[in-house]
């Protein structure tokens, strides 16, 4: 394996290490080191980035060569000790095997402090913690190139690439758009927002998703919400105590949340929507091929689009049925209905053990 690396060299110090804005009078301004380099991208196969704290952007070179500007950026009451950080904190690039790598490495001392907050200043917009050290990097590449990157503390975001993208952090938040490869975006306690995407697998632990303008989607999340529109192809959606919002799923959608609500304001294709003790509202059309809406402790209201044969077969244990759709009806009691739409047509599953299920008719 052959190994090259190098540092960037700095081309600006104390021209940038000029006071900023601030909200905090008090707060002593940043220390700022940038960083350039460009480099050709001649068998270069892959883009991997790791910073563990601090922002990154990746967008497109106009050049196709590979362009990275780093800024330090040190918050420290002296403005030695700032200078200091900066020039133990290192961005090494090189090449490995194909690939091109971005690597920040922090000093020693700061990264094996004890208290998590000592890296950390009271001094951010609003109050808001600050980190003492981070490193900002702004990266452009050819777009087609694939890319990983990966922070721990940083946000990132990838605009414009044609490649694949892995993009993962654990408390920032991860943003990709326009990207016209697969995209794989993920967040432990961040949000996760993506537009104008071909397909994704977007995922984050305490944090929500968003995605408008999508392929092929698979959405989780565990204690946050999951809203999408624009979608082109079939969903697979789910959240464990968070609210599911879909504006449209022309090619189908499965969601499932444990103690939250599902709306899905147009759905065709094979539906299946299932909550434990939230609510589901859900509005079909054409083409339609099946539906499964199921809600434990929640309520079920259906809304058909005119015109849309179905049928319908709803159940509730302790709740009652409401249909204000025109229907055959085929069997019906307090707590089920067995119905069908125009000429009948695709199977509509409606089914709550406490809930009541409401059926009416939603316009073209």
């Amino acid at each position: 394996m052959k190994l090259t690396s190098s540092t960037l060299a700095l081309i600006l110090a104390a021209s940038l290490a000029a006071p900023v804005a601030r909200a905090d009078s008090d707060a002593p301004a940043p220390y700022m080191e940038r960083s350039e380099l460009a480099a050709a991208t001649a068998g270069i196969r892959a883009l991997e980035v790791d910073n563990s704290r601090g922002w990154v952007r990746l967008t497109p070179s106009a050049d196709g060569r590979l362009h990275v500007v780093a800024t330090k950026v040190c918050r420290m009451p002296g403005r030695n000790e700032a200078r200091n950080l900066a020039a133990a904190t290192t961005v090494e690039t090189g090449q490995s095997d194909g690939r091109y790598f971005v690597r920040v490495q922090y000093p020693r001392r700061i990264e094996s402090r004890v208290n998590f907050w000592d890296l950390f200043s009271s001094h951010g917009r609003h109050g808001l913690h600050m980190p003492v050290l981070e490193v900002r990097l702004e990266i452009q590449a050819p777009a087609g190139l694939p890319a990983r990157i990966a922070t721990t503390s940083g946000d990132i975001a990838a605009r414009g690439m044609s490649g694949e993208l892995k993009l993962s952090s654990a408390s920032g938040d991860v943003e990709a758009a326009d990207a016209r490869g697969p995209v794989d975006a993920g967040s432990t306690s961040g949000d996760v927002t993506l537009r104008g995407v071909a397909s994704a697998h977007a995922h984050t632990a305490s944090g929500d998703v968003s995605v408008d303008g999508a392929g092929a989607l698979e959405a989780s999340t565990v204690s946050g919400d999951v809203t999408v529109s624009g979608a082109r192809e079939a969903l697979l959606l789910e959240t464990a105590s968070g609210d599911i919002v879909v504006t449209d799923a022309p090619a189908g959608v499965r969601a499932h949340t444990v103690s939250g609500e599902v709306v899905l304001r147009g759905a065709c294709g094979h539906v299946d929507a299932n909550t434990a003790s939230g609510d589901i509202r859900a509005r079909l059309r054409a083409p339609l091929q099946d539906a499964k809406l199921t809600s434990v402790s929640g309520e079920i209201e259906l809304t058909m689009v005119a015109g849309v044969g179905a049928t319908i077969a709803a159940r509730s244990i302790s709740g009652s049925i409401d249909c204000q759709v025109p229907v055959t009806v085929l069997a019906h009691d307090h707590n089920s209905l067995d119905a069908r739409i125009g000429k009948g047509g695709a199977p509509v599953r409606l089914e709550t053990a406490s809930g009541n299920v409401n059926i009416m008719s939603g316009g073209n």
